[in-house]
């Protein structure tokens, strides 16, 4: 489905570009766990000036490149249908989908979707069954 070509070109772009992933990682993801599940252009921004001490480059970016990075960001996860707005969201897909990450040895990437515990268990065991 689109749904489902949307989330495998994202994963792509995590795997590929370092700074999504662990944007995402280190700024999505404990926005998910907060209780408003939301994710504003500040939680970007607060991680890259974290960054600045193990990537000196980034302390060098003008404003621009810092609002086209979290532009571009929030727009990946607007199109992938994790965010709404400000609102992060699950995405609604079948079990048998999340089964090529875990062929692939990339559990981690359930957890990047919002799966609980339980639901990447079920997938691990889907695996494991077939």
């Amino acid at each position: 489905t689109q749904a489902e070509q949307r989330v495998v070109l994202y994963y792509a772009c995590m795997k590929t570009y370092t700074l999504v992933a662990d944007i995402h990682v280190n700024a999505v993801l404990p926005a998910w766990r907060s209780i408003t599940q939301e994710l504003h252009r500040a939680d970007i921004q607060r991680f890259l000036y974290e960054q600045v001490t193990g990537h000196p480059e980034i302390d060098e970016w003008s404003e621009r490149p810092h609002n086209k990075v979290q532009q571009v960001v929030r727009k990946m996860l607007r199109q992938v249908g994790l965010l709404d707005g400000d609102r992060l969201q699950r995405l609604q897909l079948s079990r048998s989908f999340w089964v090529r990450f875990v062929r692939a040895g990339d559990v981690w990437f359930l957890e990047a979707m919002f799966l609980s515990e339980e639901e990447r268990g079920q997938v691990v065991d889907l695996v494991r069954t077939t």
